[in-house]
């Protein structure tokens, strides 16, 4: 337990220190682009359900709402599961038999 704590401690000040900083700041901007995705859907399926339109453009509307909100929820997962891999602590050194 107290092993899990150092290393947690140790990986937040690398990130601190600014290793693996491009990689977060990435993994913020996937976070972004899926919020915006989700958001423009929920737009676009709120305009279907407000305007009189024809059936083509609301099976359009409707398309282009569940693509969107679809990438949306796949980009968040990519970004969910990046910011569990970064955040997580380096693993402990197996034990050797002999160290050089």
């Amino acid at each position: 337990m107290w092993n899990w704590l150092e290393r947690q401690m140790q990986r937040q000040d690398d990130l601190d220190r600014g290793v693996d900083a491009d990689l977060v700041r990435g993994n913020r901007k996937r976070w972004k682009i899926a919020a915006l995705f989700i958001a423009v859907s929920v737009l676009f399926f709120r305009i279907r359900s407000l305007v009189l339109i024809s059936a083509k453009v609301q099976k359009v509307f409707d398309v282009i709402g569940a693509t969107l909100l679809v990438l949306g929820f796949v980009i968040g997962r990519w970004a969910w599961q990046e910011s569990v891999f970064l955040s997580q602590p380096d693993p402990k050194e197996p034990p050797r038999l002999f160290k050089f």
